[in-house]
């Protein structure tokens, strides 16, 4: 296997996970009833969540070197590289800080609009990847 095809196949699969984190922060959205277990289930998916935007972002940088003229001009691939990183540092944060006041019963802050908006957020840089691509 070629270091490309290995660089690319975690690109995917960082993809996928963040996606997977993007899930379930609409889960939290609607969801009212969660057991000790899930909520510190929780807390692990956002620190992960974390960790997968980064390798995704690096993953992506790796990937744009071979075709670096082609990219560096361009806005679109910039602001979704900016989007990508932010949304997953925010879906992170989200996750963790709901599945957290879940947990202590604390003051039931409402985190709903920022977990739409972080799932939206994904949507809109899927579909520029989608754009850039295609365009």
């Amino acid at each position: 296997m070629s270091l490309h095809i290995f660089i690319l196949t975690l690109h995917v699969l960082g993809a996928g996970l963040v996606l997977g984190v993007s899930f379930f922060c609409v889960m939290l959205m609607y969801r009212k009833e969660w057991s000790t277990e899930q909520l510190a289930r929780f807390v692990y998916i956002g620190k992960f969540g974390k960790w997968f935007s980064g390798l995704q972002f690096l993953t992506g940088i790796i990937l744009v070197i071979n075709e670096w003229d082609e990219f560096k001009e361009s806005k679109i691939f910039w602001i979704k590289m900016g989007l990508y990183l932010f949304e997953g540092i925010l879906a992170g944060f989200l996750i963790e800080k709901k599945a957290k006041s879940l947990q202590t019963g604390a003051s039931q802050k409402s985190y709903t609009i920022g977990l739409a908006s972080q799932f939206l957020l994904i949507l809109i840089i899927m579909s520029l990847g989608v754009f850039l691509v295609e365009g």
